[in-house]
């Protein structure tokens, strides 16, 4: 009989410990699906790296797409600022909260303690 009570005393912590794992389950599949969705979306941030004013090896009117330091911080801030606004819109998502639905149940082991 004691082994009963402990069981029923048990299951209430045992249903929380479940939901907390299925929370954090479901926050990393949204942060994978997220993470997935924005980094299919090309990117400016590749900064490129060159001599300005240098000869160019191509023919005149093709640009090299050579950029001078004050074009680079340019280019870094706008990606900092794109990066600001997705990463806010991510927050908003996460701090409405999540509704998950579970359709298949694992089967509970029911450790043995030694007595």
């Amino acid at each position: 009989m004691t082994s009963n009570t402990s069981t029923q005393t048990n299951a209430p912590a045992r249903r929380e410990t479940l939901a907390r794992g299925l929370s954090a389950l479901a926050l990393v599949g949204l942060g994978t699906v997220l993470g997935s969705l924005l980094g299919s979306q090309p990117s400016t941030a590749h900064a490129q790296v060159g001599i300005v004013g240098g000869a160019s090896s191509t023919p005149a009117g093709e640009s090299q797409g050579l950029l001078s330091a004050a074009d680079q911080r340019k280019t870094i801030i706008d990606e900092l600022r794109a990066t600001n606004s997705r990463l806010e819109r991510i927050e908003g998502l996460l701090s409405k909260g999540l509704t998950v639905k579970v359709s298949e149940m694992p089967a509970v082991r029911e450790s043995k303690k030694a007595e």
